[in-house]
């Protein structure tokens, strides 16, 4: 869900989604489009609620309708394309809440207010993409595995 229509890539109008709130209140929302928050992380159907200060993106709408896969521990969220295992975001964990922090684009994530709050852009090199497969190894870590396996 999205507070704001300048967010969206498309929308159009829907039918109301109604929309039920922790609080026992309920709220419409009548627009619905696509978010790309980079070139590999695109969000289709997300819904526009006027009514909200903040933006939310659901676990369970993501790990069902794309090829990605999320990682929990007690501080992140990682967020992977299923098939390259690319690092495509990173959230942080503040209470209780993750923040999405990182997203492989150039320009700031339109998400800027309470759920994202900004980005990082990282050079993608033969050593970034193994380091973001193999769990953020460090520099000499990765040193290592070349000269142990000096076909990777």
């Amino acid at each position: 869900m999205a507070s704001s229509l300048h967010w969206f890539k498309t929308y159009a109008k829907i039918d109301p989604v109604v929309i039920h709130l922790p609080n026992r209140t309920t709220i419409s929302a009548h627009h619905s489009g696509t978010v790309e928050l980079s070139p590999c992380f695109i969000l289709h159907n997300v819904l526009y609620v006027s009514f909200f200060h903040f933006n939310l993106i659901s676990i369970s709408q993501i790990v069902s309708t794309l090829p990605y896969s999320l990682t929990f521990t007690f501080d992140f969220c990682k967020i992977q394309e299923m098939n390259s295992l690319r690092m495509i975001g990173l959230a942080k964990l503040r209470k209780r809440l993750c923040y999405l922090t990182y997203s492989k684009m150039s320009t700031p994530l339109p998400f800027n207010n309470s759920v994202i709050n900004h980005t990082v852009a990282t050079p993608i090199t033969i050593s970034n993409i193994w380091h973001f497969r193999l769990g953020h190894l460090s520099g000499n870590k990765l040193n290592i595995l070349c000269q142990t396996y000096p076909f990777i």
